[in-house]
């Protein structure tokens, strides 16, 4: 009934929009969180003929000049001025379908094309990726795609979060920040593989801390991605035919946890059908990993550290006016997250140092029983060497004496 319009937001009120003093007093800061959640972080929004309305809502903001690039459906502007408090004329018109929003977390080691994934899913590039010999992502970050047909798609994108070189303040921090980007809780965690490189020990231990730092259930939430599909479609190879060739015990232990949740992405491609197909794919584990769980994103205390009070820090803001307040608050909330994160991870790599120090005795004991073995092996093959020569020497001059008793028994003869 309503055609959609793209509209621009001048440049001196997306200003106002990005400075944290104006989103803070301004009677609309919720409109700015909630185009925050919805991906719109740049100018662009779209709605039904709102030049026809004049739509106090969003007075401040000030729509104008036609733009037609990323769209975002009345259906999703619609609850938006629910929560603002603001119902259209036209919203008895128009039937709202529910939105499905999804919530992915994608975790890996550097280098294994965490971002490219991301971008993959999000349909844009958003997500600084390209060839380097560190990490390009250096800090959690957010986006947010309208995947059509009422579905949300929100991707978590990390840096290197278990890389060992990284200290365990900073590695907290940025768990921390991820769990806050997902604070309504987690539909996905994707570990990023690379079919390039060997399972290494550094990423079965990475597997380890995300499921003691997060809880043993977040196992059921895990999907495994193997990046650079590019080869198999050299060689010809399905995923399951190249795992069942070229897949060492531990990376099997660790598809079997995940429920042998597995998916394979060709990041190099630009055939636009394969890309819809392999992320359309993905997007289907994701479903079938909310269902398993029953309709309920994944969320632990660390998740409830922030959340807890029953009202979030933000809407605080709105309803009371205490800005400053809230923010501290807040960051009371996110300083204290961090210790338990950081808690945590020190417990987790104590243990593994323990494990590891286990591992290494034991190997050392193995070693050197090894090595008795081999001297004693050594001191045995030596004496029978010795016991050889002596009944061979013995043999010989028995074998003389016999000689010569024959021959002294001819010459009597």
């Amino acid at each position: 009934m309503h055609a959609n319009i793209e509209y621009r937001l001048s440049s001196l009120h997306l200003h106002r929009l990005k400075s944290k003093r104006w989103r803070e007093k301004s009677t609309h800061f919720k409109c700015w969180k909630l185009f925050n959640y919805l991906g719109i972080s740049d100018s662009r929004i779209s709605a039904a003929k709102y030049n026809q309305y004049k739509l106090k809502f969003f007075k401040p903001i000030r729509l104008c000049t036609l733009f037609s690039s990323q769209k975002i459906s009345i259906h999703h502007l619609l609850p938006i001025f629910a929560m603002g408090g603001y119902r259209p004329p036209f919203a008895d018109c128009v039937e709202v379908p529910p939105l499905i929003a999804r919530t992915v977390v994608l975790v890996g080691k550097m280098g294994n094309g965490k971002s490219a994934t991301a971008n993959r899913l999000i349909g844009r590039q958003v997500f600084e990726s390209m060839p380097s010999l560190g990490a390009v992502t250096s800090s959690c970050k957010l986006e947010t795609t309208d995947l059509g047909e009422g579905r949300i798609l929100n991707v978590v994108d990390t840096p290197g979060l278990f890389d060992s070189s990284v200290e365990p303040k900073v590695m907290a921090n940025e768990i921390a920040q991820c769990i806050n980007l997902a604070k309504d809780g987690i539909h996905a965690v994707l570990l990023v593989l690379s079919l390039r490189n060997r399972f290494s020990e550094e990423e079965a231990l990475a597997f380890d801390s995300i499921c003691k730092i997060f809880g043993g259930k977040i196992q059921d939430y895990m999907i495994i991605v193997f990046t650079n599909g590019d080869i198999l479609r050299s060689k010809n190879l399905t995923l399951d035919a190249f795992l069942a060739c070229n897949c060492p015990e531990q990376l099997k232990n660790t598809i079997a946890i995940c429920g042998n949740r597995v998916a394979l992405f060709d990041n190099v491609s630009g055939d636009e059908g394969k890309i819809f197909a392999q992320r359309e794919e993905l997007l289907s584990l994701v479903e079938d990993v909310v269902e398993e769980n029953g309709g309920k994103p994944y969320t632990n205390e660390l998740f409830d550290e922030l959340t807890k009070g029953g009202m979030d820090t933000t809407e605080q803001a709105m309803e009371f006016g205490f800005a400053s307040k809230s923010v501290s608050l807040y960051e009371a909330k996110f300083e204290r997250l961090i210790q338990m994160v950081e808690m945590r991870l020190r417990e987790c790599i104590l243990r593994l140092e323990k494990q590891l120090a286990e591992e290494r005795a034991l190997r050392a004991e193995a070693e050197e029983k090894a090595l008795a073995a081999q001297i004693r092996a050594r001191d045995e093959m030596f004496e029978l060497r010795e016991r050889l020569g002596r009944a061979e020497a013995f043999g010989g001059e028995l074998q003389h004496k016999i000689n010569s008793k024959q021959g002294g028994f001819c010459a009597v003869m």
